[in-house]
């Protein structure tokens, strides 16, 4: 006859189960981010307490943009008076308000104030509050933006000067940042034919800037 025996019950050997999610694949991919979701390739963050400060890629001086990462850089950033400025930069980690219910639902907004003056001085030559407003709307969060600026010259003599570009975004509490590109002005051709000698630099009157070109949203690369 078989005969089974059950030995005296053991509270203390009872283990607990522990129950471990699995991993979904939306998890797998943010949790190691890859390059380009890094903020510097991507730069629009919802996530304001991960947010860094607002700030823009080193402006270029440039004689051609045709689009993101798209340009012909000016040489040594020499232009006459008789031409114009024109500047490339991109917005980083600016504030992005998301929108569901909208086909576009995402969506950015700057202003941009300018500030030319010779270089180490700090009277402004020629001075715009809001040079540019642009506000961006886009479908997907891996889009860049980029600003092109154009800006006249002709109230300039030849010298060295230093544009001060001040961006604030209108979305972040008017959060700002600002930096400062260095170009020079030379005397064009016909000029050094007619004036051998360059103007003084107190002849220089101040003078409003051109209005800026729009800035585009632009889908970021695969």
């Amino acid at each position: 006859m078989l005969t089974i025996k059950f030995s005296a019950f053991k509270p203390w050997l009872i283990l607990p189960l522990i129950w471990v999610p699995a991993t979904t694949a939306a998890e797998q991919s943010t949790s190691t981010p890859t390059a380009e979701q890094k903020p510097q390739a991507n730069p629009a963050k919802v996530n304001a307490e991960a947010k860094p400060p607002l700030s823009m890629t080193p402006a270029v001086a440039v004689s051609r943009v045709d689009g993101l990462d798209q340009f012909t850089p000016l040489p040594d950033s020499i232009l006459t008076k008789a031409d114009k400025l024109k500047v490339y930069f991109e917005p980083l980690h600016y504030k992005v308000e998301n929108d569901s219910k909208l086909k576009q639902p995402f969506r950015a907004k700057f202003t941009e104030d300018a500030r030319i003056r010779r270089k180490g001085e700090k009277t402004a030559l020629v001075k715009e509050d809001k040079l540019l407003e642009y506000e961006a709307r886009f479908d997907a969060m891996n889009y860049r933006i980029y600003l092109v600026n154009t800006i006249g010259l002709e109230s300039l003599t030849p010298g060295e000067y230093e544009i001060d570009i001040v961006l604030h975004d209108i979305l972040d509490g008017q959060a700002t940042a600002t930096q400062t590109m260095p170009f020079r002005v030379v005397p064009s051709l016909a000029e050094s034919v007619a004036n051998p000698k360059p103007e003084p630099a107190e002849t220089t009157k101040p003078a409003k800037a051109k209005k800026a070109k729009a800035g585009r949203a632009t889908k970021r690369p695969d």
